[in-house]
């Protein structure tokens, strides 16, 4: 006996976006586990530039006119800069970005992060992180 399977209209469309839709709009990301993270502190340094670069994707595409990595000047050009934490990044010798307009900015912002982890910018997260104070000797 053979049982036919029905689909709603919106089981439907939900298909459709893992189907069709999903693979075309993102990437998907490896988890990553602290373990792994604690032992390949690059790989943690790229997750962490990754989910940043997305939050500040975010901001831009709800329409806030600034954020930690970007702002919007008077005449409509958004200025893209990028930071590992705290510390602003040197890309080909500069640290600051104009684009025309919000689609580009989220265009740059969308590439850096996926460069992030393809490993593309691992020299630049490495030479562009904070240096810590080394411990002060017991007396």
């Amino acid at each position: 006996m053979t049982k036919t399977l029905s689909l709603n209209k919106q089981q439907t469309s939900t298909m459709s976006f893992l189907t069709d839709e999903l693979s075309k709009l993102a990437t998907a990301v490896p988890k990553i586990n602290s373990s792994e993270a604690r032992r390949d502190p690059m790989a943690n340094m790229r997750v962490k530039f990754a989910e940043a670069a997305a939050a500040q994707i975010a901001l831009m595409k709800k329409g806030d006119e600034k954020g930690r990595w970007f702002f919007k000047e008077p005449s409509g050009r958004y200025v893209v800069t990028f930071r590992n934490g705290h510390v602003l990044m040197k890309l080909n010798g500069e640290t600051h970005f104009a684009t025309p307009n919000v689609e580009g900015a989220v265009k740059l912002l969308e590439a850096a992060r996926e460069a992030a982890l393809r490993k593309e910018l691992d020299e630049v997260l490495g030479t562009h992180k904070l240096q810590r104070k080394p411990k002060a000797a017991k007396a």
